[in-house]
């Protein structure tokens, strides 16, 4: 297993797993009708390219046999207030077969090292409340419950 960061010659490979990781999500839900997921192979393409691009964000990949198995996604974000930068993570995955296996680890010790380079003053990440696995691999990683998160996706 090997974990390194995506490049333009990732990006089926990568838009594959956010689709894999889509469906995982749609699955916790109660009314998710089996249907498998092809958004971001179908719609993502370009922003993974522009994601490359900014340099303010990375994607770290665990690969295996030239297949990505786990992904994380961390954004730098500026704090005017506070005059610097704070990465969040947003999206972590690993595939159910590689759960256990350091995957996540090697992701998430990526992504530290990324912030000390970085010189980020944090890394916030957002997890769904039936996600008890991952809050405890989290508070593993030093993670600490900070607050709640509120989010409106209407409009008008």
């Amino acid at each position: 297993m090997e974990i390194r960061k995506a490049t333009s010659n990732d990006k089926e490979i990568v838009l594959k797993i956010l689709d894999e990781f889509s469906d995982f999500a749609n699955s916790l839900e109660s009314d998710w009708d089996g249907q498998l997921s092809t958004y971001s192979r179908d719609h993502s393409g370009d922003m993974f390219d522009k994601i490359l691009a900014s340099g303010s964000s990375v994607i770290f990949i665990a690969v295996d046999n030239n297949e990505a198995i786990g992904f994380l996604e961390l954004h730098k974000v500026p704090r005017l207030r506070k005059a610097n930068y704070y990465g969040e993570i947003e999206g972590m995955f690993v595939r159910e077969e590689y759960r256990g296996q350091g995957a996540a680890k090697l992701l998430m010790e990526q992504a530290l090292e990324y912030a000390k380079q970085e010189n980020l003053n944090c890394i916030r990440l957002y997890s769904g409340h039936e996600l008890k696995r991952a809050h405890s691999f989290y508070e593993k990683m030093g993670f600490i419950h900070a607050g709640r998160t509120y989010k409106i996706a209407k409009y008008d």
